[in-house]
């Protein structure tokens, strides 16, 4: 799949109804040059539809925007390969649910309301690389990264600007390696560059935490 622009697709019947630009389920496929912008709806604050959904495994997405949707990119699957990725503007930006061995760089996931990336369900032993997630939520609301997942691997993150949870929130997450992060100026409730809640043998290294609220 390429060259596909799936974009202002809405519900139009009010709350409970939900709209999405791609929503594929599949294998071994390469799907680039995507454009899924304006989907979906914010209901009563929660995203209801999303820019581009994708469930299997060995999959290769190259050049995606998804920005202004209900959700921006939710992955269900392991074993993908997600490069050049936007998610801006969108209630959030990025979303793995128990999604494991996936590879993703080079993704911009900022101004978002709610989270720039996140990883959860759990999701393990991915990597991300060269991402950007700025700006993201608001005092009571969002954040940069939330992790709950294992064995993940961060190298070249920014994460600066975000609100509640601030830079990166981590729970209930054990093993992960984060390289060469950078979480300043996050300013919302909490606002920690890093916060680790019921974690274990994580690794961080040559990274920078400055002028948070906590």
């Amino acid at each position: 799949l390429q060259n596909i622009n799936a974009s202002n697709n809405n519900p139009g019947v009010g709350c409970g109804a939900y709209a999405y630009g791609l929503y594929l389920s599949g294998s071994g496929n390469t799907i680039r040059n995507i454009i899924a912008n304006n989907n979906g709806q914010i209901c009563n604050g929660n995203a209801q539809g999303d820019g581009f959904v994708l469930q299997g495994s060995n999959n290769n997405l190259q050049n995606i925007n998804a920005n202004n949707n209900g959700n921006g990119l939710r992955l269900y699957g392991s074993n993908n390969a997600l490069q050049d990725i936007n998610a801006n503007n969108n209630n959030g930006g990025l979303n793995l649910y128990q999604s494991n061995s996936n590879t993703l760089q080079n993704i911009t996931a900022s101004n978002n309301s709610d989270n720039g990336i996140k990883i959860y369900g759990p999701s393990n032993s991915n990597t991300f690389s060269s991402i950007a997630a700025n700006n993201n939520g608001n005092y009571a609301q969002g954040g940069g990264f939330s992790i709950n997942g294992d064995n993940n691997f961060f190298q070249d993150i920014t994460a600066n600007n975000n609100g509640l949870v601030g830079g990166f929130y981590i729970s209930a997450a054990n093993n992960n390696i984060l390289q060469n992060i950078t979480a300043n100026n996050n300013n919302g409730y909490y606002g920690y560059g890093l916060h680790l809640v019921f974690f274990n043998n994580n690794t961080i290294s040559s990274s920078t935490f400055i002028s948070n609220n906590i």
